[in-house]
């Protein structure tokens, strides 16, 4: 069996690891990271490393609001009213 890699202190996106959780996962091992926003997040390393988790969810949240979006359930209303003519009921 190897030793796991320290990434102790270093940035991945937005999210500096801390320390190494105490769990483990079946994808690899698991640490716990701070976001710039201040959240703490549990990832994997692998998560991380690969680019696939780069925040706690503040970077999506952020760029759903840059670019105008409420989130699924605006869009499904918006759309809803669009849509609610073609069927002939009100």
């Amino acid at each position: 069996m190897t030793n796991p890699i320290d990434i102790t202190g270093q940035r991945f996106g937005r999210l500096t690891a801390i320390v190494r959780a105490q769990r483990k996962s079946l994808k690899g091992a698991v640490w716990l990271f701070r976001c710039d926003c201040g959240t703490e997040k549990e990832a994997t390393a692998a998560q991380v490393r690969s680019g696939r988790t780069r925040s706690c969810g503040c970077l999506r949240r952020e760029t759903a609001a840059a670019l105008g979006g409420g989130g699924v359930l605006a869009r499904l209303s918006s759309a809803g009213e669009h849509t609610s003519g073609l069927s002939g009921q009100p």
